[in-house]
């Protein structure tokens, strides 16, 4: 059986490709491989992979133009972005450490230490602040992060608030997504023999077990559950204030004539919406309903909307 390669070993390889990929270049595949410790067809779909990546408004002349053409990687134009500084925010540097070490980075990672240096907050995961809801499941989540990236199986204790008890279940992970501020866990029950959807933060334990299993084909990128029959929060965006749509899952949205944006938002955690706009330092107001707008506010006079 091939050596599985984990997430964090396939971002740095990326990342460390990112450098070769100038103007007009063309390099064999055989030997970019082996410089960067890939085999040729690891690198192939590393570089099919960027090529669907890049920056903001992901038009086509921001996307990395790499593509591997008759046994040579060619790249067209440089990387969007790569020729201008990079400014992180404190809240900017402590998602990307979060994202990393749920990637598999260790805490003596170099990255990770620059990274903690720029937040402004030592390293440490009970330290960096959570911008996406994980909270005291981040271990948890951690665990369930690394079995499914390697395909093992996990044992979970899961509380079932309709019978107010825990149960151990034995689950193949198969994602980890976060629905309107809700973390969850699509996972194939072995007790039912069926694919089920774990909340995150019911999971009390998990454990990495040592049997691996085969997984299904990746599933479309739908919301786990529909957005009818869940609260509305109405949610006014000033003018000239810049937000990305994809940040609010479906959410309408609707220019008024003052230039600013009203937006219908449907959620699972009120918590969520409240750390997102207050997150946005007056460019963002709820206007519904009233115990949103409360806690807004909460978060706002007491400092932690990033927490």
């Amino acid at each position: 059986m091939p050596e599985r390669i984990t997430a964090a070993v396939r971002v740095r390889r990326i990342l460390s490709l990112l450098p070769h990929l100038c103007e007009g270049s063309e390099i064999p595949l055989d030997t970019l491989a082996a410089h960067l410790g890939a085999t040729p067809e690891q690198l192939a779909e590393d570089i099919e992979l960027l090529s669907m990546c890049g920056a903001w408004p992901y038009s086509p002349d921001m996307l990395v133009s790499a593509f591997v053409e008759d046994g040579v990687v060619r790249c067209y134009q440089a990387p969007p972005a790569l020729d201008q500084r990079m400014q992180l925010t404190g809240a900017e540097a402590q998602a990307l450490a979060t994202a990393l070490r749920i990637a598999g980075a260790t805490e003596d990672d170099a990255l990770l230490t620059l990274l903690s240096e720029v937040s402004g907050r030592p390293p440490g995961v009970e330290r960096t602040v959570d911008a996406f809801g994980i909270g005291s499941r981040f271990e948890v989540y951690a665990r369930l992060s690394a079995a499914s990236a390697t395909a093992r199986k996990a044992r979970i204790r899961y509380w079932t608030p309709g019978r107010d008890r825990s149960v151990d279940r034995t689950v193949r992970p198969l994602s980890l997504t976060n629905d309107r501020g809700v973390w969850y866990l699509r996972a194939h029950c072995e007790s039912t023999d069926e694919e089920r959807t774990f909340r995150l933060d019911r999971i009390r334990e998990a454990e990495i077990l040592d049997d691996s299993f085969e997984r299904p084909p990746a599933p479309g990128a739908a919301a786990l559950f529909p957005a009818e029959g869940s609260p509305v929060a109405d949610i006014s965006f000033a003018p000239g204030c810049e937000f990305s749509e994809r940040d609010w899952p479906g959410s309408t949205f609707e220019r008024m004539d003052d230039g600013s944006v009203l937006a219908r938002v449907p959620y699972a955690s009120e918590a969520w919406v409240a750390r997102r706009v207050a997150a946005r330092l007056g460019e963002a107001e709820v206007l519904s309903p009233p115990s949103l707008r409360s806690s807004v506010a909460e978060l706002a006079s007491s400092g932690s909307a990033g927490a």
